[in-house]
Protein backbone atom coordinates (compact mmCIF):
# COMPACT_ATOMS: atom_id res chain seq x y z
CA UNK A 1 0.00 0.00 0.00
CA UNK A 2 1.39 3.53 -0.97
CA UNK A 3 -0.01 5.33 1.83
CA UNK A 4 0.73 2.81 5.04
CA UNK A 5 2.64 3.85 7.82
CA UNK A 6 4.62 0.69 9.68
CA UNK A 7 4.61 1.57 13.13
CA UNK A 8 7.39 0.32 15.73
CA UNK A 9 6.26 -2.67 17.40
CA UNK A 10 7.45 -1.38 20.84
CA UNK A 11 4.41 1.85 20.22
CA UNK A 12 1.89 0.43 22.60
CA UNK A 13 -0.97 2.51 24.03
CA UNK A 14 -0.54 2.16 27.60
CA UNK A 15 1.93 4.58 29.40
CA UNK A 16 2.85 1.10 31.95
CA UNK A 17 2.67 -1.59 30.25
CA UNK A 18 -0.07 -4.13 30.88
CA UNK A 19 -1.99 -1.61 32.56
CA UNK A 20 -4.71 -1.07 30.73
CA UNK A 21 -6.39 1.84 32.99
CA UNK A 22 -3.08 4.36 31.98
CA UNK A 23 -3.39 5.47 28.17
CA UNK A 24 -1.86 8.09 26.29
CA UNK A 25 -4.90 9.53 25.06
CA UNK A 26 -6.38 9.97 28.16
CA UNK A 27 -3.14 11.07 29.60
CA UNK A 28 -3.61 13.43 26.55
CA UNK A 29 -7.32 14.76 27.70
CA UNK A 30 -6.06 15.24 31.60
CA UNK A 31 -3.11 17.62 30.10
CA UNK A 32 -5.09 19.59 27.69
CA UNK A 33 -8.19 20.26 30.48
CA UNK A 34 -5.61 20.78 32.98
CA UNK A 35 -4.10 23.74 31.06
CA UNK A 36 -7.00 25.03 29.77
CA UNK A 37 -8.36 25.26 33.36
CA UNK A 38 -5.07 27.01 34.67
CA UNK A 39 -5.11 29.29 31.80
CA UNK A 40 -8.48 30.23 32.12
CA UNK A 41 -8.49 31.14 35.78
CA UNK A 42 -5.10 33.04 35.76
CA UNK A 43 -7.23 35.32 32.71
CA UNK A 44 -10.21 35.47 35.69
CA UNK A 45 -7.50 36.36 38.18
CA UNK A 46 -6.64 39.17 35.86
CA UNK A 47 -10.12 40.48 35.20
CA UNK A 48 -9.50 39.94 31.72
CA UNK A 49 -13.30 38.63 31.20
CA UNK A 50 -14.79 41.08 33.67
CA UNK A 51 -13.03 43.72 31.14
CA UNK A 52 -14.53 41.91 27.92
CA UNK A 53 -18.00 41.33 29.67
CA UNK A 54 -18.56 44.88 30.42
CA UNK A 55 -20.81 43.72 33.42
CA UNK A 56 -18.13 44.17 36.09
CA UNK A 57 -19.46 41.06 37.60
CA UNK A 58 -17.01 39.06 39.69
CA UNK A 59 -16.19 35.37 38.46
CA UNK A 60 -15.49 32.89 41.34
CA UNK A 61 -13.61 29.66 41.27
CA UNK A 62 -17.13 28.28 42.18
CA UNK A 63 -18.18 29.86 38.52
CA UNK A 64 -15.01 28.64 36.45
CA UNK A 65 -15.25 24.97 38.65
CA UNK A 66 -18.97 24.67 37.12
CA UNK A 67 -18.34 25.98 33.21
CA UNK A 68 -15.52 23.59 33.22
CA UNK A 69 -17.43 20.68 35.01
CA UNK A 70 -20.10 21.18 32.28
CA UNK A 71 -17.83 21.80 28.93
CA UNK A 72 -15.75 19.19 29.98
CA UNK A 73 -18.80 16.46 30.59
CA UNK A 74 -20.27 18.01 27.33
CA UNK A 75 -16.82 17.02 25.57
CA UNK A 76 -16.89 13.69 26.82
CA UNK A 77 -20.42 12.78 26.39
CA UNK A 78 -20.16 13.94 22.37
CA UNK A 79 -16.40 12.62 21.68
CA UNK A 80 -18.52 8.71 22.63
CA UNK A 81 -21.65 9.32 21.30
CA UNK A 82 -20.13 10.50 17.92
CA UNK A 83 -17.65 8.00 17.57
CA UNK A 84 -20.06 5.32 18.43
CA UNK A 85 -22.82 6.93 15.77
CA UNK A 86 -19.67 7.37 12.96
CA UNK A 87 -17.21 5.07 13.00
CA UNK A 88 -18.96 2.01 14.40
CA UNK A 89 -19.45 -0.59 12.16
CA UNK A 90 -21.27 -3.27 13.94
CA UNK A 91 -25.16 -2.85 15.37
CA UNK A 92 -24.23 -3.65 19.08
CA UNK A 93 -24.96 0.32 19.81
CA UNK A 94 -28.18 -0.40 18.41
CA UNK A 95 -29.26 -3.44 20.34
CA UNK A 96 -27.84 -2.53 24.09
CA UNK A 97 -26.98 1.26 23.38
CA UNK A 98 -25.94 0.97 27.97
CA UNK A 99 -22.74 -0.57 26.28
CA UNK A 100 -21.51 2.80 24.73
CA UNK A 101 -20.56 4.00 28.43
CA UNK A 102 -19.83 0.54 29.61
CA UNK A 103 -15.94 0.03 29.78
CA UNK A 104 -16.35 -3.72 31.16
CA UNK A 105 -16.59 -6.68 28.41
CA UNK A 106 -19.69 -9.22 29.28
CA UNK A 107 -17.23 -11.18 31.13
CA UNK A 108 -16.93 -8.19 33.53
CA UNK A 109 -12.80 -7.75 32.33
CA UNK A 110 -11.87 -3.98 31.83
CA UNK A 111 -11.91 -3.28 28.31
CA UNK A 112 -11.94 0.62 28.52
CA UNK A 113 -14.04 3.24 25.98
CA UNK A 114 -12.95 2.09 22.78
CA UNK A 115 -13.63 5.41 20.82
CA UNK A 116 -13.47 8.96 21.19
CA UNK A 117 -14.07 11.47 18.47
CA UNK A 118 -12.64 14.92 18.35
CA UNK A 119 -15.36 15.78 15.96
CA UNK A 120 -17.89 14.83 18.23
CA UNK A 121 -16.13 16.53 21.27
CA UNK A 122 -16.04 19.44 19.75
CA UNK A 123 -20.10 19.13 18.97
CA UNK A 124 -20.22 18.24 22.26
CA UNK A 125 -18.80 20.66 24.42
CA UNK A 126 -20.66 23.58 22.91
CA UNK A 127 -23.86 22.68 24.72
CA UNK A 128 -21.77 22.05 27.70
CA UNK A 129 -20.43 24.85 27.66
CA UNK A 130 -23.53 27.05 26.92
CA UNK A 131 -24.96 25.30 29.87
CA UNK A 132 -22.22 26.44 31.83
CA UNK A 133 -22.60 29.74 31.63
CA UNK A 134 -26.49 29.56 31.80
CA UNK A 135 -25.83 27.70 35.36
CA UNK A 136 -23.28 30.63 36.29
CA UNK A 137 -25.17 33.87 34.91
CA UNK A 138 -28.75 32.95 33.91
CA UNK A 139 -29.84 33.33 30.45
CA UNK A 140 -27.37 34.13 27.78
CA UNK A 141 -29.27 35.13 24.40
CA UNK A 142 -31.75 38.81 24.72
CA UNK A 143 -34.72 38.46 25.32
CA UNK A 144 -34.88 35.18 27.72
CA UNK A 145 -36.30 34.77 30.94
CA UNK A 146 -34.90 31.97 33.68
Amino acid sequence: MFLYIQYPSWIRPEIIPNFPLLRWYGLMYVFAFATAYLLFRYQVKKGELQKAEGTGKEITGEDVISFFTWGILGLLIGARVFSVLVYEQSDIYLHKPWLIFWPFSEGCTWTGLQGMSYHGGFIGELPGFCYGVFAINGPFLPGETR
